[in-house]
């Protein structure tokens, strides 16, 4: 997660890894995850995270390539 500036000089808040399951359960079960910024965490002992990330909603979609649409089924 980046703090976006208008200058172009993009801060890191802080990063989350999950996966696409767990992102769809905190959307339904209103999850939040901490976002960690590794070296402020290496500064500090007393870090706990850069804030959260909480998942409104979470919608999957297929996007079909150009070789999707022209393929035959059979």
């Amino acid at each position: 997660m980046f703090d976006h500036d208008d200058g172009g000089s993009h801060d890191l808040i802080g990063a989350v890894t999950t996966d696409l399951e767990t992102l769809e359960a905190a959307a339904e079960r209103k999850l939040t995850f901490p976002l960690i910024n590794e070296k402020k965490r290496a500064k500090k002992k007393s870090y706990k995270n850069s804030g959260e990330l909480y998942v409104r909603s979470f919608k999957k979609e297929q996007i079909l390539s150009f070789l999707d649409y022209i393929q035959v089924k059979k």
